[in-house]
């Protein structure tokens, strides 16, 4: 008996084990962060290396005063200039956190550049046509869509309007189709906000580059759930008969 149910045991941990190895859900980059004021941000580049035109993919990693982390992948909405440009690997601290405005030049940031991030975290292959998730290629494109949907100055003026070499290719592609789902009524524009950091030892700034993220989402992410269900399913079906064998 006991050594069946250590067997039983072996294998339902096996089971775990390999859903937790196969998962997004486990270890990779979050799509969700819950930043307070005050606590520190630190952003670097992700494994597809720096992006073109000194712009994202990024990663950005927040400690909370629990010292547990929020990882999740960013892209920014400013550009060189008045705001003091972050160094990767550098922490800082938040200083403010927005729906549409970043702190230190007062850009506004549109529905339309939140759809473009909040599609590449959920669905990118249906809804931005030609783009590989992380490929530094598609995401540097995307940058340019996410910069041409940033107002500078809140101005109706898209940050480097007078550069047409950042804004091309399937980045005029993916922009179109970001004001067309915010023109037919995209839901969930209130669910990605604007981190804006600060230099950890000087109050009131200077600011680093604004950056998106996307609220915490209390609902599991459907993929999650399968697997889980998945994972369960595997286990009960190795369960069941030794449940019917007499002992």
């Amino acid at each position: 008996m006991f050594k069946t149910l250590g067997s039983m045991l072996t294998v339902g941990l096996l089971l775990v084990l390999m859903c937790m190895a196969i998962s997004p859900a486990f270890g990779e980059l979050s799509h969700y962060a819950n930043p307070a004021v005050g606590e520190q941000i630190k952003l670097d580049y992700t494994t597809e290396g720096p992006g073109d035109n000194s712009g994202g993919p990024f990663v950005g990693t927040l400690t909370h005063a629990d010292s547990t982390t929020d990882v999740w992948k960013t892209f920014c909405v400013e550009a060189d200039g008045g705001e003091e440009v972050f160094s990767p690997g550098t922490t800082y601290q938040v200083w403010s956190t927005d729906l549409h405005n970043t702190s230190a030049v007062g850009n506004y940031v549109t529905d339309a550049a939140k759809w473009l991030y909040y599609q590449s975290l959920h669905d990118p292959i249906n809804s931005l046509p030609g783009y590989i998730p992380d490929d530094i290629t598609s995401d540097s494109y995307l940058q340019e869509a996410i910069w041409h949907g940033v107002w500078l100055n809140n101005t109706n003026t898209p940050l480097f309007n007078d550069d047409p070499s950042k804004f091309t290719g399937p980045a005029v592609t993916w922009f179109n189709a970001a004001v067309a789902a915010v023109a037919a009524g995209w839901a969930d524009a209130n669910s990605v906000w604007i981190i804006n950091p600060a230099d950890v030892n000087y109050n009131g700034g200077p600011q680093a580059q604004s950056q998106l993220y996307e609220t915490v989402n209390p609902v599991p992410e459907p993929a999650a759930l399968i697997l889980l269900g998945t994972c369960l399913f595997g286990f009960l079906a190795y369960v069941r008969p030794w449940q019917n064998r007499k002992i």
